[in-house]
């Protein structure tokens, strides 16, 4: 049986590995749909991806403040 505190730390990562997927996935998409829209080949899709990196990044600072402040 898994503890408590393996519980959370999977429920941590499994947080953060589902935004990373998010917010990277759906800068790429939007990206690659503004750019056959516009037809601004890669700039939109560049774009997306760093959004999706800078807020990726964003949830993960959260997540682990919101973790280290519960203890």
């Amino acid at each position: 049986m898994l503890d408590n505190s393996t519980v959370r730390a999977l429920g941590l990562v499994s947080g953060i590995g589902f935004s990373i997927a998010l917010f990277i996935g759906g800068g790429v998409v939007l990206g690659l749909y503004l750019d056959n829209t516009l037809g601004t080949t890669p700039l939109f899709l560049i774009a997306g991806v760093f959004v999706g990196l800078g807020l990726a990044g964003y949830t993960m600072y959260r997540l682990t403040l919101f973790r280290s402040t519960r203890r």
